[in-house]
């Protein structure tokens, strides 16, 4: 969805900026232009389209090589350090079983629209997310905050509101999702 300045929320319709010399730059063009090619060809050819925009989607043995939430969380149950730079930046999640019963929502009784899925208070900063970690594993891996260095993830910050206005619950917390991603890694 592009870049998005720390403390802004990407919401239906909406976009945040695209930066151009990014890698990701061709993958986020693209996407923008099959949801308005979706909206276009609906309206033309009088065809339904839902689009669910998906936060980064957790569960348990869900892991995709190279995606830094996982990778944090693989390194954090190893019991090793990782240094990720500070920032107050907000990273949306959704636990594969709210994607489930969304998709079902969304196709079966919701009009066309674009919808943003996100799960119950799942919108973190990183710093929250290593909280949550310490608090229920606190003898796991180290993960470092420094002003000037480390990792910078990629992702935004969904607000999704409109599926839920619709009678969609969400049924699972940040908290809960690490708890399950975690102790699903330790086993």
């Amino acid at each position: 969805y592009g870049d998005v300045a720390e403390g802004f929320y990407i919401s239906e319709h909406e976009s945040g900026a695209m930066p151009l010399d990014s890698q990701a730059s061709l993958e986020v063009q693209l996407l923008r232009t099959y949801e308005t090619l979706c909206a276009s060809y609906g309206q033309q050819y009088e065809f339904k389209w839902t689009i669910l925009r998906c936060g980064i989607i957790l569960g348990p043995d869900i892991s995709f090589k190279g995606r830094w939430i996982d990778e944090l969380l693989e390194t954090f149950v190893m019991g090793k350090e990782q240094v990720y730079k500070r920032s107050t930046r907000s990273y949306s999640f959704l636990y594969i079983n709210d994607l489930m019963t969304a998709l079902l929502k969304a196709l079966g009784q919701c009009p066309p629209k674009v919808y943003n899925l996100v799960s119950r208070d799942c919108t973190k900063t990183l710093g929250e997310i290593a909280e949550a970690l310490y608090q229920r594993f606190p003898d796991q891996g180290d993960i470092i905050l420094k002003r000037n260095e480390g990792i910078v993830p990629e992702g935004c910050a969904l607000y999704g509101e409109l599926l839920p206005h619709y009678g969609w619950e969400r049924g699972v917390s940040m908290e809960d999702i690490l708890i399950l991603k975690v102790e699903s890694l330790l086993q």
